[in-house]
């Protein structure tokens, strides 16, 4: 299984050449939000938070501030601004992510070391060949199944009980299908009153999808907005 993940990670994954052109626009879009709920294993938003620290101050923080990488759940402080950075995002891993791994039976956050930055896949892989490495993230299918892995992680079963209940009335959703699989996301988002939906090519399945499964949780306040919009994610900031 382990040697079958590391093939498989290998294969598909992008290299850091391929989507370095992107990972400024990348930064200009999440550094608008309070905080970042990132559902996805890879490692473009962590590429795209470690060229933020080298060329725009640490703006964006996940609070794996151990010394060895350990998470710490004392957050509120680190919504301070880091000069020369002006603004701070906390960035949340609710299913893991590639970068978050299980070594000696503790979770910690596996880094590059300085100036590596286009090697942390390959430092990742390395790390998983050892026995005392197992990656952090939920890889289930069915919410009942996912349920159980994220109670089972000190740092996932934080993230789902005091982060995920606890965010800001207002929330932009950016490609998420919102499946019946994550449904255990979506009951915790009980402050949400206000959501902005992207929707891929004005896809009105979606969209219909997507308002019910927001209604039925409470939502009213939804607006849909395409995912090509000036701005948005790694897109362009001007209509060119």
């Amino acid at each position: 299984m382990r040697e079958a993940l590391i093939k498989t990670i290998g294969d598909i994954h992008p290299p850091y050449n391929e989507i370095e052109s992107h990972l400024i626009k990348i930064h200009e879009y999440m550094k608008q939000f309070k905080n970042v709920i990132s559902l996805n294993y890879d490692l473009i938003f962590y590429w795209a938070m470690l060229k933020d620290k080298e060329t725009l101050g640490n703006w964006f923080k996940d609070c794996f501030t151990g010394i060895d990488g350990q998470f710490n759940d004392d957050i509120y402080h680190l919504y301070e601004p880091l000069p020369p950075a002006t603004g701070a995002t906390l960035v949340f891993y609710p299913h893991g992510n590639l970068a978050l791994a299980r070594i000696n039976d503790e979770e910690r956050k596996i880094k590059c070391s300085p100036g590596k930055i286009t090697s942390l896949l390959e430092t990742i892989i390395e790390k998983w060949k050892s026995d005392d490495c197992t990656p952090l993230f939920v890889c289930e299918g069915e919410t009942k199944h996912k349920d159980k892995a994220i109670k089972a992680s000190p740092y996932l079963n934080f993230i789902y009980k005091e982060i995920l209940p606890k965010l800001t009335k207002s929330l932009v959703i950016y490609g998420w299908s919102m499946d019946d699989n994550d449904n255990h996301i979506l009951i915790q988002l009980k402050t949400v009153t206000r959501i902005a939906v992207s929707v891929h090519q004005k896809n009105p399945d979606y969209i219909k999808h997507a308002d019910e499964v927001l209604r039925e949780q409470g939502i009213k306040d939804i607006t849909f907005f395409d995912t090509a919009s000036p701005g948005c994610w790694n897109n362009g900031w001007n209509n060119e």
